[in-house]
């Protein structure tokens, strides 16, 4: 490839890898030289109608991290990531005009599916030539046997029929670097500077923890590590589904919703990952468990894709009528100090961590909107603010399913927050250590 191949674009929203990312190989494919961007969208930085700020001092580290990692990998192979905070359309200008004229600048990016995501998509194709792809899914949309406006409403009947029906591609072909100029094309002045920022510097960083319950650095080679380690190394995956109500430790379940969350890991890579482990080892219901999850997860953006603004509205995808409130009740939730233990506890290690498992997110969820009456959409905007492995779609649509106004069968079930504690923490070892 010749030192004056055109620029392009490579817009990467919540696929921060260089393994199965489908839009840089075409990009590299297609005989150009790609610029990769990311961009926070104004609204991760503003405060919401609850007084959060969406990208919240965890989540904030967290990517800042993956996008370090991401950019000191891009660098081995002469790319430049500029990062950049704002109005999408306004940036991606920015960066175009920087490059030449708006109209000839190709832009490869990748698909979301909530709905404020995908109006900025519908932004962003009316003024770009812009190339789509689907690579946070583990499936292909054109190859299921509905579609996505007939999604099935239970779990278990989409599950039945991605199994029956779909097979899960490999991954994305690895970008041929190669095929890159060895000497480094220069950026124009009007973009260096965009090369060195990040969302957050060394001041911004939170100190960790030490009761936390895995020790969460950002960016695809702690992805791929974790992963190596969790399947290869200890095993862990074969005990899964034993473990995974765990509460205290690294090991009681995968870990791997973060790096999901940013597309640090590929669903594609920890499906075939699993598959491979299962011939080569053992295939047992943990190891099916996993890719469960995965599809929990599959599950949820194609939901939310089906079901477009309803997933935020109060009634959810149900389109329930219902009347929500929050009080001093919600700020006591919040802070870990409603006088329920097992709640205290868990809310207590959101906040100092950024995470929670996922029994602790069921408990507190229907303690917040079946005990203390408070809104739901009110949990979910600080889930948003506070998680590490936060995605729209998968934390309104548990939101919703915990509410009675989602895909939950038995609409509006409640749990026994006492009773869960004294099965998944007998001794009370978890409300100890962190209601100390």
């Amino acid at each position: 490839m010749s030192t004056h191949s055109p620029w392009a674009i490579v817009w990467l929203r919540h696929s921060l890898r260089l393994h199965d990312n489908p839009m840089i190989e075409r990009c590299i494919h297609e005989g150009y030289r790609p610029i990769v961007v990311y961009i926070t969208p104004s609204r991760e930085l503003e405060s919401d109608r609850w007084g959060f700020t969406p990208l919240g001092p965890h989540r904030k580290r967290f990517l800042m991290e993956s996008l370090i990692d991401l950019r000191s990998q891009l660098n081995d192979h002469g790319v430049k990531l500029l990062y950049l905070e704002g109005d999408v359309i306004e940036e991606l200008s920015r960066v175009c005009n920087a490059l030449g004229a708006p109209e000839s600048v190709k832009l490869y990016a990748d698909r979301e599916y909530a709905y404020f995501d995908q109006k900025i998509e519908a932004e962003v194709e009316a003024a770009f030539d812009v190339t789509w792809f689907h690579a946070q899914l583990l499936t292909n949309p054109d190859d299921l046997p509905f579609s996505v406006t007939a999604t099935p409403h239970i779990f278990t009947k989409f599950r039945g029929k991605i199994e029956k029906y779909v097979t899960i591609e490999t991954s994305a072909e690895e970008a041929q670097w190669s095929k890159l100029s060895q000497q480094e094309a220069a950026l124009s002045a009007s973009l260096q500077e965009y090369t060195k920022a990040l969302p957050c510097d060394a001041k911004d960083t939170l100190p960790k923890d030490n009761r936390q319950a895995f020790d969460f650095c950002g960016g695809e080679t702690a992805s791929l590590a974790r992963l190596k380690d969790y399947l290869w190394n200890t095993e862990y995956v074969t005990t899964y589904k034993e473990t995974r109500n765990g509460l205290i430790g690294p090991d009681y379940s995968t870990k791997f919703s973060a790096y999901l969350s940013l597309g640090c890991l590929s669903p594609k890579l920890v499906y075939h990952e699993i598959k491979r482990f299962e011939e080569e080892v053992v295939a047992n219901q943990s190891t099916y468990w996993v890719i469960f999850e995965v599809l929990w997860r599959e599950f949820f953006r194609y939901i939310a894709w089906q079901h477009g603004r309803h997933l935020f509205w109060p009634g959810g995808i149900q389109h329930k009528p219902v009347k929500l409130r929050t009080n001093h009740q919600f700020e006591a939730w919040r802070k870990g100090e409603t006088g329920q233990p097992f709640v205290d506890a868990n809310m207590r290690e959101l906040n100092a961590t950024g995470f929670m498992s996922n029994r602790g997110r069921q408990n507190v969820a229907s303690y917040l909107v079946h005990d203390l009456g408070q809104d739901w959409r009110a949990g979910a905007a600080y889930f948003e603010h506070q998680l590490l492995d936060y995605d729209p779609c998968s934390n309104y649509g548990n939101w919703n399913y915990i509410a009675g106004v989602g895909n939950d069968p038995r609409a509006g079930r409640k749990f026994n927050v006492a009773g869960q504690a004294e099965r998944y923490d007998a001794q009370g070892e978890y409300i100890h250590l962190w209601n100390e």
